[in-house]
């Protein structure tokens, strides 16, 4: 490959190798039909370039020849898992690990799932037994720490996250979690010094503003908040949380209708966001526009059910109650 080419030059580069290699695999199955092999490796090809569909059918295929092979039930369950198809993810990684009870990235990925799912108590036991197979990869910790966040268990997270550092001394998002711990405990000269960091290893990542933002907006510094927020959005467009929390944001300044438009664009990206419905919600209950908030709280609720998220759906229906006309 030659010196000094641009980015635009390295994926052309990518692409036609990745392009050769799904010629030579479909060559190869031209020649065996029968060669679980190539329907594998032409399978991965298509995952890279992002045809999951033809990749799962590809790994399919593989597993009609040969159903004893664990690694191309994973490769189909990450596919599966990319079309957030993910009852089927769950059964391939359960058949990968049937077929290899040692299967240390089997066990994350469905344990990634259950945690997306709200069965969070599901996801630590798999992450326990991906870290008790392969202590040091840094990911592990990090995906513990996310679901025992989520568990509101935000000590054992720290842990978990100040573990991720010290295997990992560039993983942004341990830094930024760590730090909206250290953010919710008060202690924010320690908070400072995680984002600080973040910012210091790559100043164009869209969390750290985002992280950074939620920071100064509660501590009072709305405008600076918003500018954050402005920068995430700036950076990655369809990042659903960076709209939510600038809606937080214009609420604290009162501009009610800029804060529903940024809660309508958050749902716009991610349609079950429960939280830019319950945010949303409230704005309309002010605005006084009832049934619309009262549609607002029940996908809430629903969302937040879905999740297992139960403060919050208990939040949500409160809510509702209170909005809902008495019999």
């Amino acid at each position: 490959m030659p010196k000094h080419i641009t980015s635009v030059e390295i994926a052309f580069y990518r692409q036609k190798k990745y392009e050769k290699s799904q010629s030579d695999s479909s060559e190869a199955i031209r020649l065996n039909p029968k060669d679980a092999n190539a329907y594998y490796d032409r399978g991965f090809t298509l995952y890279t370039l992002n045809n999951y569909n033809g990749a799962i059918a590809d790994f399919s295929q593989a597993i009609t020849i040969d159903a004893r092979n664990a690694d191309t039930y994973y490769a189909r369950g990450l596919a599966r898992s990319q079309i957030k198809e993910r009852q089927g993810a769950i059964e391939d990684f359960n058949q990968a690990i049937a077929i290899n009870s040692d299967y240390a990235a089997a066990y994350l990925e469905r344990a990634k799932i259950f945690r997306k799912q709200g069965k969070k108590l599901e996801a630590i036991v798999d992450f326990n037994e991906a870290i008790a197979l392969k202590s040091d990869n840094p990911e592990f910790y990090y995906e513990r720490g996310l679901a025992n966040f989520q568990l509101n268990q935000k000590q054992s997270a720290k842990k978990d996250f100040s573990k991720t550092i010290e295997l990992d001394s560039k993983h942004i998002k341990a830094y930024l979690m760590r730090g909206d711990i250290y953010t919710e405990s008060g202690d924010t000269q320690k908070a400072y010094t995680d984002y600080n960091q973040a910012f210091l290893l790559d100043d164009k990542f869209p969390e750290t503003y985002i992280h950074w933002g939620k920071f100064r907006l509660r501590n009072n510094d709305v405008e600076g908040a918003i500018k954050d927020f402005q920068k995430a959005i700036q950076l990655e467009p369809k990042e659903p949380s960076a709209y939510n929390y600038r809606g937080n944001a214009y609420l604290e300044k009162g501009l009610y209708q800029d804060a529903v438009n940024d809660y309508t664009k958050a749902i716009e990206l991610e349609s079950n966001y429960a939280l830019a419905y319950y945010n949303r919600g409230l704005v309309r209950t002010d605005l006084g526009k009832i049934p619309d908030a009262i549609e607002d709280f029940e996908k809430a609720a629903q969302f937040f059910q879905d999740k297992e998220e139960e403060a919050s759906y208990n939040d949500a229906i409160a809510k509702l109650t209170a909005l809902r006309p008495q019999p």
